[in-house]
């Protein structure tokens, strides 16, 4: 048990899956545990707070890596509107101005 969480390893390991996106009936396969047995470690608080700390930080991570894709997606447009083809111009500044909107 982790002191500072006072949640079991596999109460860990198992709010480390769910946040992670796996359903339930693959978190209890993994810790060979029983559905009811997951039901109550949810119920508990500090399951809740560490499976909802660990996904808020997944979330973090995934919209850092948004704003950089974002930026790289700008770039590339950038260059689309600058094309000898009229119709990649046309068709850039329409993506623009559809999410403009």
């Amino acid at each position: 048990m982790r002191s500072d969480l006072g949640l079991t390893t596999q109460q860990e390991r198992a709010a480390e899956l769910l946040a992670s996106g796996c359903t339930v009936e693959a978190v209890t396969q993994e810790l060979e545990i029983h559905r009811a047995t997951l039901a109550n470690w949810k119920k508990l608080s500090q399951f809740e707070a560490y499976a909802n700390q660990l996904m808020e930080e997944r979330r973090a991570v995934a919209w850092t890596k948004m704003i950089a894709l974002s930026e790289k997606a700008t770039g590339a447009l950038e260059n689309l509107l600058e094309s000898e083809n009229e119709k990649i111009r046309l068709a850039a500044a329409s993506a623009i101005l559809r999410h403009l909107s």
